[in-house]
């Protein structure tokens, strides 16, 4: 790395330090147009044997970790899950690995004992295996128009005050996009008003309902992106000869999606038969 870079990096962990040492690490704010988690094989299983599975909140890894607590709610409670979604997320999930395979992380599982010199992590002799590549599930309401607007926009009108009813100052509020950009800043704060938040039940906002469960009331549908890639989510453009695939899943079908002039629409499936699955956009 060069001294330029070196300088840079260290410049830009200097700058965070104040915000990190203010901030509070977000969750879905009310407001949110969708509600972001992370498919993995552990999670489907959990879904088949609930009723109402829970989902947790996914806060990316480039997201700087906060020291002053938490804003948001972490949890989606699917109540009454129907059968046919949960199958439609694994068919989904099961048809991607084919080109995604699955990678696991192994470490030694560690149990914490006091002494007189504090506590430390003593290894039991077991492994824990990790899945590290899930797939990213945008939560939006049904009747969300990808074809109009962005995926990965939060279109939060009111965030910095939602951010305040934690218990956190308004001053301390910083806006956490999953897509950090100013053109996609600026398309969220622009059409704001025009994208219904996630129609979900919300508990009282205090410093301790961040644990609460969020219930959604209505229909829900999953867009599941092959990568992490909020950016390509966003943008909604094919990529040279070898084009991306996103998947929209509801309790009613699965709708393979294409890049199209900055949104997404139906392509034909493939991989799930010969049914269209219904989705007229």
């Amino acid at each position: 790395m060069s001294i330029r870079s070196n300088f840079t990096a260290t410049l830009l962990l200097v700058l965070m330090i104040p915000l990190a040492a203010r901030g509070a690490n977000q969750y879905f704010m009310p407001g949110d147009a969708f509600f972001h988690t992370v498919l993995t094989e552990e999670l489907l299983g959990k879904i088949d044997e609930q009723a109402d599975p829970v989902f947790i909140y996914h806060r990316p890894d480039f997201l700087p970790q906060m020291f002053c607590g938490y804003a948001g709610f972490q949890q989606l409670q699917y109540d009454k899950m129907p059968k046919s979604m949960k199958d439609n997320l694994r068919k989904v999930y099961d048809d991607l690995r084919l080109d995604y395979p699955k990678r696991i992380e192994v470490t030694d599982e560690v149990r914490v004992e006091k002494t007189e010199d504090g506590d430390i992590d003593v290894p039991t002799g077991k492994k824990i295996y990790t899945e590290i590549n899930g797939f990213s599930v945008l939560f939006y309401n049904a009747s969300f128009d990808r074809t109009k607007f962005h995926l990965a926009a939060k279109y939060n009108e009111d965030w910095a005050e939602n951010f305040a009813a934690f218990g956190h100052g308004r001053e301390h509020a910083v806006f956490e996009s999953l897509v950090p950009t100013a053109k996609a800043v600026s398309l969220e704060w622009r059409d704001a008003k025009l994208v219904k938040p996630l129609n979900v039940g919300l508990p009282e906002l205090h410093a301790r309902s961040f644990k609460t469960p969020l219930r959604p009331k209505e229909k829900l549908v999953a867009i599941v992106l092959p990568k992490r890639d909020f950016q390509l989510a966003f943008d909604g453009k094919e990529l040279g000869w070898m084009p991306v695939s996103l998947y929209a899943v509801t309790e009613d079908g699965i709708t393979e999606l294409m890049g199209n002039n900055g949104h997404w629409v139906k392509r034909v499936p493939r991989g799930f038969g010969d049914d269209p699955f219904g989705d007229p956009k």
